[in-house]
């Protein structure tokens, strides 16, 4: 179990291009970003072997994302369509008009403090 939770403590993801979409019948959402990446750190935020020492008993990481954009669009009706579209059906629902992203090419960077047991003992 320890081995397994150094593991999982210490991975690092970066993710490029990431695009995820969710239609209904009355809209579509779809956020997408350039890069986002997942570093362990030490307290400093400097990028190193993660661990639940020292005075904190916490666990650094550092998340940052570049080029965050968020639309959602109004879905027009169907009309005259014998099926619904949508996940699964093999039909994308059609944008009526596409607005302003919501958020536009954003980029932020995460810091965080993990501890193990927050409400327990020190």
């Amino acid at each position: 179990e320890k081995m397994l939770d150094k593991i999982a403590l210490n991975i690092e993801v970066e993710f490029h291009n990431v695009v995820v979409k969710y239609c209904t019948s009355s809209y579509v959402s779809a956020i997408s970003c350039r890069s986002l990446h997942l570093v362990p750190t030490d307290h400093l935020f400097h990028s190193s072997f993660a661990d639940y020492t020292g005075p904190a008993r916490a666990a650094f990481k550092a998340v940052s994302v570049k080029d965050l954009t968020w639309c959602l669009d109004a879905v027009e009706p169907t009309s005259g369509l014998s099926a619904t579209p949508g996940p699964g059906t093999g039909m994308a629902p059609m944008v009526a008009r596409f607005q302003p992203p919501v958020v536009n090419r954003c980029s932020f960077a995460v810091r965080l403090a993990v501890r193990k047991h927050p409400d327990g003992p020190r």
